[in-house]
């Protein structure tokens, strides 16, 4: 959501209107969807939509946040700083 927020400003900035308004789009639809999750967790009611968020957010993390954290981070142990040996 930060990212979103980000972007949409930058893009504003930009003159770039359309690709700031849907990052404003992206943005509203997943504070809302927070919202409507936190309220079916509190109360325990309307659960199949509860289950539709979470099965949302299961594909989302899986086809777009997952590969990318992995290509970002590097994950493969390799990121990491070689030792200095003590001599």
């Amino acid at each position: 959501m930060v990212i979103m927020y980000l972007l949409s400003g930058i893009f504003g900035l930009l003159g770039v209107y359309s690709l700031s308004n849907l990052a404003n789009l992206v943005l509203g639809t997943s504070v809302m969807a927070l919202m409507v999750w936190c309220y079916v967790r509190y109360t325990g009611q309307y659960l199949s939509i509860g289950a539709f968020v979470d099965s949302t957010a299961d594909v989302v993390w899986l086809q777009v946040y997952g590969p990318a954290y992995k290509f970002f981070t590097n994950s493969s142990g390799t990121s990491r700083a070689p030792r200095k040996k003590n001599d």
